[in-house]
C-alpha cells in the first residue's frame, strides 16, 4: 500500500467516528483518487456532495468532486448515499 493508500486508510478510520466530517470526506476522495481507487473516490466525492446540497455557496473542494463526477449537482444531489 502506498502513501495515498495509507492516508486513505486513516481517512476512513476518521471517518467512523465522525461519519460526516467535510474534511474527513474530502480527505478520503481525494486519497482515494491519488491512489487510483476510483471506486472509493467516486463514493467518498458523492457523499461530500451530499453534504452539501443545502449550501448557499460552493467551495474548491465541492467544485472538484462536482469535476471528478460529471454531471452531479450540488443542489440536486439529495438521492446520493
Amino acid at each position: 500500500m502506498g502513501y495515498w493508500g495509507i492516508a486513505m486508510s486513516k481517512f476512513e478510520t476518521s471517518l467512523r467516528s465522525a461519519p460526516n466530517r467535510f474534511n474527513g470526506l474530502y480527505g478520503a476522495a481525494r486519497a482515494a483518487k491519488l491512489a487510483a481507487d476510483q471506486k472509493r473516490a467516486k463514493t467518498y466525492y458523492r457523499k461530500l456532495v451530499a453534504l452539501c446540497r443545502q449550501a448557499d455557496s460552493i467551495r474548491p473542494e465541492i467544485e472538484e468532486a462536482k469535476a471528478f463526477l460529471p454531471g452531479v449537482n450540488v443542489k440536486d444531489s439529495a438521492s446520493i448515499q
